[in-house]
C-alpha cells in the first residue's frame, strides 16, 4: 500500500491509522483461531470427563454394535512397541554417538553423512523396508503371522536411531576437554574414559535425545 502525497504530518497520522487497523484485523484472526480452539477442547473436555473411569483404561474393546470396551489392547500395545523400538533404537543410537566422536577415521564421516540421510527418509519408506525384511519372511515361515509388534518395533527402532546418534554425538562434544583429559592423565582408558566419566557427565542431554526419539515414534 503506497502512502499518499500528504505533508508529513498528516502523513504519520495516516501510517498510524493504517498500523492501528491492520493491527485490529490480524488480533481479531488470532483471537477467532484461538477461540475456535478452546470451543474444540472445551467440548472435548466436556463429552470426555463422564466416560474417563478405570474401565475404559482396563477393559479391551468390544465387537461392533456392542457398547462399552476401552483402550487397554491400544495402551499395551503401544508400550509394546515403545519397547521393542527403544530396545533396538537406544543402544545403537547411543553407541553411534559416541562412535563418532572418538573415531577419526573416514568412516566415522560417512557414518555422520548416512544418519543425516536416515534422519529425513519419510517414515512410510522405514515402515516398506520393515515390511520387506520382517513381515514378509515371518509369513513365509510362519503363514497369518507376518504382521506383528516386533515388525513394527524395527521400524520404530530404526526412526529413533538418527535422532539419539545425533543428539548424543552433540550432547558429547558439549562435554569440557578437561574431563578427558583429567581422566587419561590418571591412567584411564580410553573406553573407561568414555564410559565412566564423559556418559555420565552428559547423561541429561542424552535423555533429553531418547524423550524426543521416543516422542517422534510414538507419535
Amino acid at each position: 500500500m503506497s502512502t499518499p502525497p500528504w505533508p508529513p504530518p498528516a502523513r504519520a497520522i495516516y501510517r498510524k491509522i493504517v498500523n492501528q487497523v491492520m493491527l485490529g484485523l490480524a488480533t481479531l484472526a488470532a483471537v477467532a483461531a484461538l477461540g475456535a480452539l478452546l470451543l474444540v477442547l472445551i467440548y472435548l473436555l466436556i463429552q470426555g470427563f463422564h466416560s474417563l473411569n478405570v474401565r475404559i483404561l482396563t477393559q479391551g474393546p468390544t465387537p461392533m454394535g456392542v457398547p462399552g470396551g476401552g483402550l487397554r489392547n491400544g495402551i499395551v500395545g503401544t508400550l509394546v512397541l515403545l519397547g521393542v523400538a527403544s530396545t533396538i533404537g537406544i543402544p545403537l543410537g547411543i553407541l553411534g554417538g559416541v562412535y563418532q566422536i572418538e573415531s577419526q577415521s573416514r568412516f566415522a564421516w560417512w557414518v555422520r553423512f548416512l544418519t543425516d540421510v536416515l534422519n529425513s527418509i519419510p517414515s512410510i519408506v522405514i515402515g516398506i523396508f520393515a515390511y520387506i525384511v520382517v513381515v514378509l519372511p515371518t509369513a513365509r515361515f510362519h503363514p497369518g503371522q507376518g504382521f506383528s509388534a516386533s515388525a513394527g518395533g524395527v521400524a520404530l527402532g530404526i526412526l529413533m536411531i538418527p535422532t539419539v546418534m545425533r543428539t548424543t554425538e552433540e550432547i558429547l562434544r558439549l562435554v569440557p576437554v578437561s574431563l578427558r583429559d583429567a581422566s587419561l592423565a590418571l591412567g584411564g582408558t580410553r573406553w573407561r574414559t568414555t564410559w565412566s566419566v564423559i556418559l555420565p557427565a552428559a547423561r541429561a542431554g542424552i535423555i533429553t535425545g531418547i524423550m524426543l526419539a521416543l516422542a517422534r515414534v510414538a507419535g
